[in-house]
């Protein structure tokens, strides 16, 4: 459990790290599109992700967001992953899908660590990501992938 209480800076200086383009990556950044729809992500510090992302799923037309960071809620990796499978059996249909990232969680996917010491959920617009993983299968971003 981190002993350092984040701040909504902090997640997002996190997100900034996320866009900046990696050596590592071929010059891609971790989450290629991201810049673009920073100002539509809501971040929020929360003891009931679950709770804020189905609520994320009904607003996120409202108020025109892509994304929403939630963290400060304390979960294990075992019981986020079961909560994240649920999350995404009741929002897919409104076109949404959570991830986590967890900092007991096995390696990564890709040549780079997580670099946060807390449980983050992301949810964000499934329609979005579909295009943006499109997008990203015409370039040499999937090479990268372990």
């Amino acid at each position: 459990m981190s002993k350092h209480k984040y701040t909504k800076t902090e997640i997002r200086a996190w997100l900034q790290r996320l866009c900046t383009p990696q050596k590592k990556l071929g010059g891609f950044a971790i989450c290629p599109y991201l810049k673009s729809f920073l100002p539509h992500i809501h971040i929020a510090e929360n003891r009931n992700p679950w709770r804020m992302a189905r609520h994320f799923a009904d607003i996120k037309n409202a108020f025109a967001l892509e994304g929403l960071v939630v963290y400060g809620f304390h979960c294990s990796y075992d019981q986020m992953s079961r909560k994240i499978a649920q999350l995404n059996r009741e929002i897919e249909f409104k076109d949404c899908t959570a991830l986590m990232m967890h900092p007991e969680g096995s390696k990564s996917v890709l040549p780079l660590d997580y670099n946060l010491d807390i449980p983050v959920l992301i949810v964000q617009r499934l329609s979005t990501l579909q295009t943006a993983r499109r997008k990203l299968k015409k370039t040499k971003y999937y090479k990268h992938y372990k």
